[in-house]
């Protein structure tokens, strides 16, 4: 029976749940509770160095360290096992620990949030034997001895800041410079190649290769009636999980997952996604005003994420197909829509960066009108002809419209996150309705969006689908 450890000294309403799923796939899950580390020798030196690198509490930060010390002293045996976050939710597939190529070799999961490593490994679900962690309790006391003298943990985070922005000096951190130092056999876990399943946290998209599908800010996940879970990469490809990471915000809802209350995820997500983005918006600022925008951004992501799945259900055959009564194809909707978004975010961006030449005037009657209502008027409006001009509709692949969505994406990030910018007071014409500031340019692309999506609606009925 295969090894689970888990080190936890809160108590949890959903880690009972966790044990009892784990036993059901023949796991054999441990928790271990920090009475084990009473005389700790190895612990005690640790932390004579110790120094906190973090802008997390000083306790969380030094009891993700000391669950190695843990380990090591309730080990007695050399199989290999899995060290668990308690806030995981485990699937119906369950993962075998006895292939040959496991044998002494440490898996975790590296994020490669910025496209390639951070620098950081994820315990979270992380394959180990006992050689493997007495090997890197010995490293974390001699990292740690060694920064008395040269700070070179401190010369690291600050490096690390200036990539990734917010970070720590954490567990996660010293896992990936022991893998380095010591040239520890590792397998990223965080891979659609080696078909495990592991999920490094359910709202990071990206894997080593590929990136996921996305709702609500987080992986898009199926919950089959058979009781397998998948997530949906980019590709349209399913992938099997055998676990998730609720880690954050995501963490109450693992309760509900465990009861089979499938449901409640989305919502949940929505409103988890919801209070992130007022956080992000806001800054050091109040938050209730930023609630609004933060809505619109939400709203955003929705609509993308509709645009991007559908692309998995219109049929490749008729992607590219002109209705029999005329108008745009599918493909020329998805061309028209993803080119006007990057074009609104770039007018946004200018309004955010006081490069704008001044003016006083503002949206016009009709601007005003589709602003407030949320909606474009019932009756057609002709498309300028400077707008035709510069964004022809093209009938393009559906890789295309993927990789279009993808960039689509990144740029409505980066200009949410210019909202807070003290410059943010700038005004730029659009063609049809007047002149506007980013926050009505940023809603008007949430606007812009759900209108074409009532266009692909009418063009499934043209087509039959």
């Amino acid at each position: 029976m295969d090894n689970i450890y888990i080190f936890e000294t809160r108590q949890l309403d959903y880690l009972d749940a966790y044990v009892a799923k784990a036993k059901t796939l023949h796991y054999n899950p441990i928790i271990i509770g920090d009475d084990v580390l009473k005389g700790d020798a190895r612990l005690a030196e640790f932390k004579k160095y110790y120094q906190h690198l973090s802008p997390n509490p000083y306790n969380f930060e030094f009891n993700c360290f000391a669950r190695y010390f843990a380990l090591a002293n309730v080990l007695t045996n050399d199989d290999n096992f899995i060290a668990s976050d308690s806030d995981i939710f485990i699937t119906n597939r369950k993962l075998s620990l006895t292939d040959p190529a496991l044998k002494s070799t440490f898996v975790g999961s590296d994020a490669f949030y910025t496209g390639s490593s951070d620098w950081q490994i994820s315990p979270h679900f992380s394959f180990w034997n006992r050689e493997l962690v007495n090997n890197f309790v010995d490293y974390l006391v001699a990292a740690y001895t060694r920064n008395q003298d040269d700070q070179f943990l401190v010369k690291h985070y600050e490096v690390q800041k200036s990539r990734l922005g917010y970070t720590a000096i954490s567990d996660m951190t010293l896992l990936y410079l022991w893998v380095n130092d010591n040239q520890i056999p590792f397998i990223n876990s965080n891979s659609i190649t080696n078909d495990w399943g592991i999920d490094h946290n359910i709202s990071v998209l990206n894997t080593i290769e590929a990136r996921y599908q996305s709702v609500h800010n987080r992986k898009k996940v199926e919950f089959a009636p058979s009781g397998d879970v998948y997530c949906i990469l980019e590709s349209g490809q399913r992938q099997h999980m055998s676990c998730l990471h609720f880690q954050g915000p995501y963490k109450p809802i693992l309760a509900d997952l465990y009861a089979g209350n499938y449901k409640k995820f989305d919502e949940f997500s929505a409103n988890a996604n919801l209070t992130q983005k007022v956080h992000y918006l806001a800054g050091a600022n109040k938050h209730k005003k930023y609630r609004k925008l933060a809505a619109e951004y939400s709203a955003i992501e929705s609509a993308m994420d509709t645009y991007r799945s559908q692309l998995d259900v219109i049929p490749d055959e008729l992607f590219d197909v002109t209705p029999p009564n005329g108008g745009w194809s599918y493909a020329e909707v998805y061309s028209h829509i993803m080119q006007a978004t990057l074009g609104s975010t770039i007018a946004a961006e200018r309004c955010t960066q006081s490069n704008c030449k001044p003016t006083t005037k503002g949206a016009n009657w009709l601007g005003k009108a589709v602003l407030f209502f949320g909606m474009f008027p019932p009756v057609k409006i002709k498309e300028p002809k400077v707008l035709t001009e510069k964004m022809r509709a093209a009938k393009i692949t559906k890789e295309e419209a993927r990789n279009l969505i993808i960039k689509c994406r990144k740029r409505i990030d980066t200009i949410a996150g210019l909202m807070q910018n003290p410059e943010n007071n700038g005004r730029v014409a659009h063609p049809r309705l007047g002149v506007l500031t980013a926050k009505q340019w940023f809603k008007f692309i949430g606007i812009h969006l759900r209108h074409h999506l009532k266009q692909l609606k009418r063009i499934d009925k043209m087509l039959g689908q």
